[in-house]
């Protein structure tokens, strides 16, 4: 009771006295990087979630081995769990969104998920290891999604440096692997299921008393990575604050960042200021009256947000069928041990940290759609690569610099796909569509995945696995290329046919404008015609003569 009345003085304290979940419309928060609310928060959360999947995601096809499951039946038990959250992680998320009840959510989320998987070091009997398997899928659903978008949320302006934040999860995730895997090979105990439901719980706690979602100031973030970057350097470096309010920044859907500076006088901005504010809480009204089917309406209405869906799908069900069975390949195809499958992971996440940390360097560079491009590519390569190895009998240890194009493909197609979400989501719709790609690319690619590879490594071996792999990814690359190619196309014909709209509309103001001296000219004559005819009947005599007797 002390501790928790000292948590909630602290957030009191440091905090700008936000409810739950509270979003600003007032504009960023100006706070110290090393005070609450800091900047410093997402990335100790992403570290403790990932550090959690880390210590278990890998492990559980070698924990239904352990205990008797064929390689069919690992891949229908591990097909559920994220065919189940493929539906949870849009409904939590949808939920969460309208009642405004993120940090509620992770924290129960959190609590049971623990106590779900201690049950796993308890427990052996079949029906029951697949039933909690698949519970635990469902209240994992909204985890990832939530801490994504309350992120972006948190960064405001600076939705650039999202990478920098995500790529602490996949440093947990590293070390937690490496850790369990070593101390599973050495005890000979699954002493994943002790580890995770303790940093899980952790997390919760965690949740319940450091979160927010007001967006900070910019300058909080680059004042932090300043003081990194100079206590690295020895103090040498500089800090160059970012602009505040002198301007408005926006980024397109290839990552590439427009600075539109504001030039009206202080008056005229606080009214724009205004305007913008009721849109704001106009757009949230409208987003907590819809129902969730509403909200996946309005989404899944942009054929852009769709295009990439789909090959989120492609690449994701690829990485799942490797991910999947990795494990189960190194220790009964290649002779390896879990120690093996621990260190693998440390080399997943050395380009994933590159590719986090220069994230919008990299955007700013290639854009989203080279990078998704990107991620087909180096599938595409691990595989071929996992081929050579396999049909040549070669040691188990010569996987692991293949293992080094996993952070490659992960992160560039979860980067892109991170902001396209992000920049395609109407106001309030923000969780819910990161969540759909939580959904298809780690909840229905992985459920297909898992599925599929399982039959085809019990009935054909794990060649025909990787060529399957590879066949579908080829196909993925082109029919995304066929895509861009025929979007480019429609927007070029879009574009010709306005021009000569345009060019239509000035012919037509020039005609106008032609035509208009010839009718005044006309209309001159007439007149000046029918003044002379009256003058000339005012002159004739019988006119005269006839008016008279009239």
């Amino acid at each position: 009771m002390f501790v928790e009345d000292a948590f909630h003085r602290f957030r009191k304290r440091h905090s700008s006295g936000s409810n739950d979940d509270s979003s600003s419309n007032s504009g960023s928060l100006v706070v110290d990087p090393f005070e609450f609310p800091s900047p410093i928060v997402p990335k100790i959360f992403y570290f403790m979630l990932f550090y959690c999947f880390g210590g278990y995601r890998p492990f559980v096809p070698l924990f239904l081995k352990s205990i008797g499951f064929s390689d069919s039946l690992v891949g229908m038990t591990l097909f559920f769990p994220p065919s189940l959250s493929f539906l949870a992680g849009p409904i939590w998320s949808g939920i969460c969104d309208r009642f405004k009840c993120h940090r509620r959510a992770v924290v129960f989320c959190s609590i049971i998920s623990a106590f779900l998987i201690l049950l796993l070091y308890l427990i052996d009997n079949h029906p029951l290891v697949i039933i909690i398997v698949i519970v635990n899928s469902v209240v994992w659903a909204p985890l990832t999604p939530i801490l994504d978008s309350t992120t972006y949320k948190i960064l405001g302006k600076s939705s650039f440096l999202y990478g920098k934040q995500r790529m602490f999860g996949s440093i947990g995730f590293a070390i937690s692997a490496t850790l369990v895997g070593f101390l599973a090979n050495l005890l000979g105990k699954p002493v994943y299921w002790i580890n995770y439901p303790i940093m899980i719980f952790a997390y919760g706690l965690m949740v319940e008393y450091m979160y927010y979602d007001q967006p900070l100031d910019a300058n909080s973030f680059t004042k932090l990575e300043d003081e990194t970057a100079c206590s690295l350097s020895g103090g040498n470096e500089e800090t160059t604050p970012l602009p505040e309010d002198d301007s408005k920044t926006s980024v397109d859907l290839t990552g590439r960042m427009e600075v539109t500076p504001i030039t009206s006088d202080d008056d005229d901005t606080e009214e724009i200021d205004i305007e913008d504010l009721n849109e704001k809480n106009s757009k949230d009204d409208q987003a907590k009256q819809m129902t969730f089917g509403q909200s996946l309406v309005v989404l899944l209405s942009n054929y852009r947000l769709l295009c990439f869906l789909l090959n989120a799908l492609i690449v994701g069900t690829g990485m799942a069928m490797n991910n999947n069975f990795l494990g189960i390949i190194i220790t009964e195809h290649l002779n390896g041990t879990t120690t093996l499958v621990g260190v693998g992971s440390v080399l997943n996440i050395v380009f994933e940290l590159v590719f986090f940390f220069f994230g919008k360097q990299i955007l700013d560079k290639l854009g989203t759609m080279k990078m998704i491009i990107v991620s087909h590519v180096a599938l595409i390569l691990r595989v071929l690569a996992y081929i050579v190895i396999i049909k040549g009998e070669m040691n188990a240890w010569s996987i692991l610099p293949v293992e080094l194009l996993h952070g490659i493909i992960f992160a560039s197609i979860w980067s892109a796909g991170s902001r396209i979400c992000s920049d395609l989501a109407p106001k309030g719709l923000e969780a819910t569509s990161q969540s759909l790609l939580y959904s298809v690319y780690l909840g229905l690619g992985m459920g297909i995945g898992a599925l599929v590879a399982g039959r085809i490594l019990e009935t054909s071996g794990p060649v025909a696995m990787y060529l399957t792999i590879l066949l579908m990814t080829i196909f993925g690359l082109l029919l995304f290329i066929a895509f861009q190619i025929m979007e480019r196309h429609i927007e070029s014909k879009k574009l010709l046919q306005q021009q000569l709209l345009d060019s239509d509309s000035v012919e037509l103001v020039n005609s106008n404008n032609k035509q208009q001296p010839a009718i005044s000219t006309s209309l001159d004559n007439h007149s000046l015609s029918n003044e002379k005819e009256a003058q000339s009947h005012h002159n004739d005599p019988k006119m005269i003569l006839r008016a008279s007797f009239e």
